[in-house]
């Protein structure tokens, strides 16, 4: 297929898994509808990064050198509102998928998958659609149609919510996360008892265990990817 400069679609890549950098850097490469954007070098401040590219299509891990790809989205849709973001994950998309779909997200494939899907992915979302597996699309008619939604555990978070609970099982205390989310101690201690609540955790439940198994299975699932 043969494609005009006007008709390729910019895609940025942002993920910091070296393999899957050159995996799909090597995939991309070979096709002709699309233009693969320059990667932001470590360290470089991510959404300035997009506003620099204003990409087309976004592929984004939802583990990015100790952040959420979940913060990152809504951000990215704002400083690149015509940008259409492809979540691409090692994190389960029955358990993180709703939530990235509701942040704006346009696709989900999990990193467990062949690669030609993630490319099947860009091309229907280039086009306006949507792309899920059949699991996540059940979920996403189920909302859709009204159907309720746990509001327990993790899938009960708001994505604040889950970055003070992933931030907890990486050793920060209260005062620290106040300090990186740029909210007071009692906002972070606020969360930490909703948190805890959702958790149904009694009031002397360990929370930060918890938490720290969450970013243990998280580690475990990154390294498999």
């Amino acid at each position: 297929m043969q494609c005009s400069p006007e008709t390729r679609r910019k895609v940025l890549l942002l993920d910091d898994h070296p393999i899957v950098l050159l995996a799909v850097k090597t995939m991309l490469s070979d096709c002709a509808d699309f233009e693969l954007c320059e990667t932001p070098k470590p360290g470089h401040p991510l959404l300035a990064w997009v506003e620099r590219q204003m990409p087309d299509l976004v592929i984004l891990d939802l583990l990015l050198d100790g952040r959420s790809g979940l913060d990152l989205l809504p951000g990215i849709l704002r400083v690149a509102p015509s940008a259409r973001v492809v979540i691409y994950s090692s994190l389960d998309e029955t358990r993180h998928g709703l939530r990235a779909f509701r942040l704006g997200a346009k696709g989900y494939v999990m990193k467990s998958a062949p690669h030609e899907q993630l490319l099947e992915a860009l091309r229907k979302v280039a086009a306006g659609g949507l792309f899920a597996s059949e699991s996540m699309l059940q979920l996403l008619m189920n909302e859709a149609a009204g159907g309720e939604m746990s509001t327990e555990g993790l899938d009960g978070l708001t994505s604040q919510q889950l970055h003070v609970f992933r931030l907890l099982g990486e050793g920060y205390d209260t005062g620290q996360i106040a300090a990186r989310l740029g909210v007071s101690p009692e906002t972070v201690q606020s969360h930490r008892e909703r948190i805890k609540q959702k958790f149904h955790l009694l009031p002397g439940g360990d929370l930060v265990c918890s938490a720290e198994a969450y970013c243990e299975r998280e580690s475990s699932s990154r390294r498999e990817s």
